[in-house]
This record gives C-alpha cells, sequence and structure tokens, in this order.
C-alpha cells in the first residue's frame, strides 16, 4: 500500500463511496477539533474496528495509524497561519 509511504493527495475519492467522500458537513472549528481529538483517542486506544476501512478493507492496527496519520496530514497541510 503505496499510500502509507507516500503523501496523500487532494482530491482522491474512495472506491465504492458515493460521491468517492464521506463527512462533508459544514461544522463549527471547535466541534471539528473536538470531534477530532475523540478519533486520535479512539484510535491511541486500539478500541476494536467495528467494519472495515472503505477504501482499503480490513487493516492491521498498524496500517490503520499509518493510514489515518497520513490522512491527518493531508487535512492539516490546507491549514496555513497569517504571520
Amino acid at each position: 500500500m503505496s499510500i502509507l509511504k507516500n503523501s496523500m493527495k487532494p482530491g482522491g475519492k474512495i472506491p465504492g463511496v458515493a460521491g468517492g467522500t464521506t463527512g462533508q458537513i459544514k461544522v463549527a472549528t471547535e466541534t471539528a477539533c473536538q470531534r477530532y481529538q475523540v478519533a486520535l483517542n479512539r484510535l491511541a486506544s486500539d478500541e476494536e474496528v467495528k467494519y472495515p476501512n472503505p477504501g482499503f478493507g480490513e487493516l492491521s492496527l498498524e496500517k490503520r495509524v499509518k493510514l489515518n496519520l497520513r490522512h491527518s496530514e493531508l487535512h492539516l497541510s490546507f491549514i496555513h497561519l497569517n504571520k
């Protein structure tokens, strides 16, 4: 899975998912940050995965963590601070 070794590119589509993506709702920054923290805590807890990844199927914990880190890297790359 080369995506674990290289950065994700913007505009990627998830195979088999209507519209190629999920989670396209607008929320306040504070709400988004809270949801992100919940997701990070769930990932760090090694909680059992209840369903396979929509694009990659069943993943080991190591691959799930790497994929989530790459996905976060992509989203966080869009943040530009004014100095």
